[in-house]
């Protein structure tokens, strides 16, 4: 069984979800290959855990509980690297370790770094989505600062103005590319920037 399987990392605002949107959609009308594809949204990976709709975060055996789930979904959809044959699976994977260790930041680097080596074993590729400070501050602030609930669970979790929520972002993703650097997993650390998907794509889909 082949496998290409990409996990997408980056704090918020930097276009993640956006960009894994543009390659299902390019995966469904170019690759003609016998293939499945699963795909693990936010929905899935995050949002169970740190939604603005959560008025507390969770406990460490919750966080534990779902992360085991996820990497049995991964499990069941990529086994373990086997003798390669003429099936492939696609998988698309936005957010998992790197986020977790810091929101809902619940359980530490060190507490999550196996699923490091897990994805590893997978041959799992992950992509570090960056923004500038000042693009952060239009989509995080200005942009969703029009749904009066996204800036208001900011502002309770990660600091009391706009201000203090755009540098904890600042700050998280510095902290975020360090780790992503240290990765076992064969990464691409990007800067978000028009025209960047042609060469996500080519390195989800290279052999």
């Amino acid at each position: 069984m082949n496998t290409h399987i990409l996990l997408v990392e980056g704090t918020s605002g930097t276009g993640k979800s956006s960009l894994i949107r543009r390659l299902l959609d390019r995966h469904v009308l170019e690759d003609e290959r016998p293939r499945t594809l699963f795909h693990l949204s936010q929905a899935h990976t995050y949002f169970p855990l740190a939604s603005p709709d959560l008025d507390t975060v969770p406990g460490k055996r919750a966080c534990r509980e779902h992360l085991r789930r996820l990497l049995r979904v991964i499990d069941i959809s990529a086994p373990p690297l086997q003798p390669r044959r003429w099936f492939t699976v696609f998988g698309l994977i936005d957010t998992l370790h790197l986020t977790q260790a810091f929101r809902p930041g619940i359980l530490s680097w060190a507490e999550l770094s196996y699923i490091d080596q897990y994805l590893s074993g997978r041959e799992v590729r992950m992509v570090f989505l960056k923004a500038a400070p000042e693009t952060l501050w239009q989509r995080l602030i200005v942009d969703r600062g029009a749904a009066p609930e996204y800036l208001s669970h900011y502002q309770h979790r990660y600091g009391g103005t706009a201000e203090e929520v755009h540098a904890y972002y600042v700050r998280e993703q510095s902290e975020m590319e360090r780790l992503a650097s240290r990765s076992r997993l064969s990464t691409l650390i990007l800067d978000e920037r028009q025209g960047m998907e042609e060469e996500v794509y080519r390195f989800w889909k290279a052999e």
